[in-house]
């Protein structure tokens, strides 16, 4: 009786574990099929910022910018470009969006800004107001193009700091679509593409490219990333951690 018990116990042992199993692969193999059946959300071109003509724009020179109160405090490397103006760089009023992007576009000799459109990526208001400008081509999001401007309250300026991306040769035709685009990327089980957005990647010294932006969310958010699917060979191009994007 003892060894029929055992062997009882035993054969149930084994049923379990084989249950268990096959409850993790059924799992496993829901998880893919429902990550590779998911249509991301499709990120729709930014609002480009209207500041009208920029002929009509001041286009100051570091001279000018001296004079109101500005001075350069970095340079990008190996150039004679600012990277940062510190202090009044504009005697014009900050208060919007539009005069951020006024502001800027009077420097764009002293940047190498040859293309003028922008958009508004963030506003951070406390002691002093922070706008975050993002550069545009073609209405695509330019990733790495980006200036920060600065203002006091009452609207003067106190910096402003960023880079101006050359793009103007990058092909803004994508050949794959971006449901084909995130064949490219292998998802953890417990991962999920959230959304995607057609940009240019110019960023950590790559060649710009055209690219689909997947932002991918796990479970655990130290897990979360945005892949870089580069969207005309379909290659992957960068990965970078959304806790320090």
């Amino acid at each position: 009786m003892i060894i029929k018990n055992s062997k009882s116990k035993k054969a149930m042992l084994l049923l379990l574990v084989i249950v268990l199993v096959a409850t993790i692969i059924i799992f496993i193999l829901f998880a893919k099929y429902y990550n590779d059946t998911q249509v991301p959300e499709l990120i729709d071109s930014p609002t480009e910022i209207s500041v009208g003509s920029v002929e009509d724009i001041e286009n100051l020179t570091i001279d000018d910018v001296n004079d109101i109160g500005g001075y350069i405090t970095t340079y990008q490397s190996k150039t004679e470009i600012p990277k940062e103006i510190k202090g009044r760089f504009t005697s014009q009023k900050i208060l919007d969006q539009e005069d951020a992007a006024t502001a800027l576009l009077s420097l764009r000799n002293l940047f190498g800004i040859t293309e003028y459109s922008f958009y508004c990526e963030d506003i951070n208001e406390g002691d002093e107001i922070s706008i975050l400008l993002h550069q545009l081509h073609n209405g695509i999001p330019v990733d790495g193009g980006y200036f920060r401007i600065v203002n006091s309250k009452n609207g003067q300026a106190v910096s402003v700091k960023g880079t101006f991306i050359e793009v103007s040769d990058v092909e803004t035709n994508p050949k794959i679509s971006y449901e084909d685009g995130k064949k490219s990327i292998d998802l953890e089980s417990n991962t999920h593409i959230k959304s995607a957005q057609l940009v240019i990647c110019a960023m950590n010294d790559i060649t710009p490219v055209l690219c689909w932006k997947y932002e991918t969310k796990a479970q655990d958010p130290i897990d979360s990333k945005l892949i870089y699917v580069n969207a005309i060979n379909g290659n992957i191009e960068m990965e970078i951690p959304t806790a320090i994007s």
